[in-house]
């Protein structure tokens, strides 16, 4: 049956190549129909306290984003009127500043902040409105979760193609090391490249998929499968060695591969399937995406890599070389040599990192805290608004009690019983 198919994939290759080259180029224009989501607390468990109080927010009141705007050397009468025009504005249900609280002096400069409460409205598209509304106030910064996920979003776009090129230059820095011929890692890098498209142009298939995902699923497609191109090129290389003709060495290449290659990928699907089972849901994510990944890469090795691997025959041919010594064969000898204290200086090592993996300390800053964000935060600190929600049946005094404690900074709404802090 292996011998069968893969008699078919060789005799049929050219019709496959032309196949995956349309399916890519389709792939390739429905990229931009992903919907990419950078609100990470849409991955929250459900029975956690602050999902089911977003939940309750989202129900009663709509929008719980607040944004802050940072001015810097306007006179008051200035800054009064930019208060008074943000709070005209239909996004903003109220526009605050703090006289006292909000005014900071640093490096010879006047700070001052404005607090805006937003409305049910699209907050990362109120930023862009925003930090292009008051040209005439000089510098002036946007900061905010809905601000620091714009930052984020712009900052992946900017950096993955830089991150991109330099695992690239590492691969096939590595793939000239360890190939028989000059021409290997273009041959394995064309046909992994289509599989990454594939991959990405088919998430639309998902309502979404987190900023994460999207940035990290090419790179990590090309960490996982490139072994299975690897494998099956170094299979069809030994059979050519032996004196068969291309064909022939591609078929039993294929049949050979068939179980090798299957069965690495699906163990690694197995690995990536169980981060579905995370309360933290971007694993779900994370895992359905890069399992689809995973499952093209090892069907576009099978299909693909026989058609590309016979095109380029010749000039692999041409290109052909001693494969370079690492020192492997060295080194393997004296591990086994002094296997024994190897042995016991791994499991020491192991028992040091179980001990010293416990003192680890983990930062859980807010990931968005870029650009304005971190600018407003350096000056005035972090903010994290709360929302106190108080029952209905809560006579309207105990609110007003409670806001009262809270101070003049409280954002308080009666009529429903909300009372919002900065």
């Amino acid at each position: 049956m292996k011998q069968k198919l893969a008699r078919w994939i060789v005799q049929f290759r050219t019709f496959i190549l032309i196949a995956m080259l349309l399916i890519t180029a389709w792939s390739a224009s429905c990229i931009g129909k992903t919907r990419i989501n950078y609100d990470l607390n849409r991955y929250l468990d459900d029975d956690t306290m602050t999902k089911r109080a977003l939940h309750v927010m989202e129900e009663e009141f709509g929008s719980t984003e607040q944004l802050r705007i940072m001015f810097t050397d306007l006179d008051e009468a200035a800054l009064d009127d930019y208060v008074a025009r943000l709070n005209e504005l239909p996004e903003v249900l109220a526009a605050l500043h703090d006289s006292q609280s909000g005014v900071k002096e640093k490096d010879g400069r006047r700070y001052q902040l404005v607090t805006l409460t937003l409305t049910d409205c699209d907050a990362v598209a109120l930023v862009r409105k925003l930090r292009t509304l008051f040209p005439e106030a000089g510098d002036y910064y946007v900061g905010g979760s809905a601000a620091g996920q714009l930052d984020v979003q712009n900052s992946v776009a900017e950096e993955m193609p830089l991150v991109m090129v330099i695992s690239l230059a590492v691969v096939i820095a590595v793939l000239l090391l360890t190939s028989h011929a000059w021409l290997e890692p273009v041959v394995l890098l064309l046909v992994l490249a289509l599989s990454i498209v594939i991959n990405l142009g088919t998430h639309f298939v998902f309502p979404d998929v987190s900023f994460i995902t999207f940035a990290v699923s090419a790179i990590l497609q090309l960490a996982l499968s490139i072994d299975y191109a690897i494998m099956l090129l170094h299979t069809y290389n030994g059979c050519r060695d032996e004196g068969l003709e291309p064909k022939e060495a591609m078929t039993e290449a294929l049949a050979q591969c068939f179980m090798r290659i299957a069965s690495s990928a699906l163990t690694t699907v197995a690995g990536l399937l169980s981060l579905l089972f995370m309360s933290f849901t971007i694993g779900f994510d994370i895992g359905l995406a890069l399992s689809k990944g995973i499952i093209i890469s090892m069907l576009s090795v099978f299909l693909l890599m026989p058609a590309v691997t016979l095109i380029f025959e010749k000039p692999l041919k041409r290109t052909r070389h001693k494969p370079i010594s690492l020192g492997g064969e060295h080194l393997a000898r004296g591990i086994y040599r002094f296997r024994k204290p190897v042995a016991v200086l791994m499991i020491l090592l192991v028992a040091v990192g179980a001990v010293f993996q416990g003192l680890t300390e983990y930062t859980f800053t807010d990931a968005s805290a870029k650009g304005d964000s971190r600018t407003i935060n350096d000056t005035f600190g972090t903010s994290t608004p709360l929302a106190l929600l108080i029952p209905a049946g809560t006579e309207d005094e105990d609110s007003d009690t409670s806001h009262r404690k809270n101070g003049s900074n409280a954002l308080y709404f009666k009529g429903s019983h909300r009372v919002q802090l900065s």
